[in-house]
């Protein structure tokens, strides 16, 4: 809870420092701050709402029209414009946009707990397949037992083999394949070395280590960074962590870090201590949804891995993605006290 809020706090202040430009005055700082804030206090009203008054069993029964509703909000984007080669966003009068993408892995996670979580018989690309398959592989029903176990034995295979894509010949293998093109491809060939295309698809990930190389162990001051001046154009979103290690050096990103590790470790503790199938894969599938985007996004902005777009939750700004991680909050909130109440028992 405690951390929650203080990586949101923390990513409402660096929105601002990153929204500095040559061309921004004070009043469209505070518009930003007042924006990003806004988005926090209702998400925070999410939170209180999940984890203290919706049960999730009261809305088993809505999950057809909720599934459709969140399947066709994935489809409109598709009729709009895109944006940096992805139509991910719903646009919404006086220039509000949507991102119902980061809603929909919230619905993920409730449709996989409804139908595998303590039900007695068998039923009925990255983020997405990560926390279904992970939330899947929880269920604990006898006759999932040998499928759980091809999954997880094709999914170590993926992990193991994942860094020779990231070499020479795996990049080679890649663009032979033909599965890849245009800006996706390049983010390949970036991470494989991001002085390859300087100005072009590798100009924002060099800039931002070299962002991160400038604040050294303190950083240069808040809203003292330079790189967020045209250098990072994603700098209040993607690159925030770049702004962070800038402005408060490696210092500040330690911090950053500690907090997410604290959620990362209650919402594992919790869920391994769960008596509750369901609860558990609430848990678990929480975790996933906010670790697979802090791997994305840290290991992108590094150069570990090829940059997805994803944001850093909680820090990043934008309504869509602090709205849905503080609901998926208190969905976790909500499983931690009633498994609490089965242990005073």
């Amino acid at each position: 809870h405690l951390s929650m809020i203080a990586l949101a706090i923390i990513g409402v202040l660096m929105t601002i420092s990153a929204s500095m430009s040559t061309n921004v005055i004070s009043y469209d700082l505070a518009i930003q701050g007042l924006k990003q804030f806004g988005f926090v206090l209702i998400g925070y009203v999410a939170y209180l709402t999940f984890s203290k008054f919706i049960r999730i069993q009261s809305l088993n029964k809505l999950v057809l029209p909720i599934m459709l509703l969140s399947l066709f909000s994935l489809i409109l984007p598709l009729m709009g414009t895109a944006r940096n080669g992805a139509y991910a966003w719903i646009d919404l009068p006086g220039g509000i946009t949507i991102q119902p993408s980061e809603f929909a892995k919230l619905v993920m996670i409730w449709v996989n707990v409804i139908f595998l979580g303590d039900v007695k018989d068998l039923g009925s690309a990255v983020v997405f397949m990560v926390i279904g398959v992970s939330t899947f592989l929880l269920a604990g029903h006898k006759k999932l037992k040998k499928l759980n176990t091809i999954v997880i034995i094709l999914f170590i295979l993926f992990m193991s083999l994942s860094p020779l894509l990231l070499s020479e010949s795996g990049l080679a293998w890649i663009e032979s394949t033909g599965l890849l093109k245009g800006y996706m491809l390049n983010r390949f060939k970036v991470a494989v070395n991001p002085f390859s295309d300087l100005y072009g698809s590798g100009y924002q990930l060099v800039n931002g280590l070299v962002a991160m190389v400038r604040g050294g162990l303190f950083g240069v001051g808040y809203g003292n960074g330079l790189q967020k001046y045209g250098y990072l154009p994603a700098a209040k979103t993607d690159y925030i962590l770049a702004v962070i290690g800038e402005e408060i050096g490696f210092f500040g990103i330690m911090i950053v870090f500690t907090l997410y590790f604290v959620l990362f470790y209650r919402l594992l503790k919790h869920s391994f201590r769960a008596k509750t199938e369901k609860n558990k894969m609430i848990l678990f599938g929480v975790f996933i949804y906010l670790s697979i985007h802090f791997i994305l996004n840290v290991g992108g902005v590094t150069g570990f891995i090829p940059l997805t777009g994803v944001p850093l939750l909680l820090l990043s700004a934008g309504g869509s993605s602090t709205i849905a991680m503080m609901m998926a909050c208190g969905m976790a909130q909500y499983a931690i006290v009633e498994e609490s109440k089965k242990l005073d028992l």
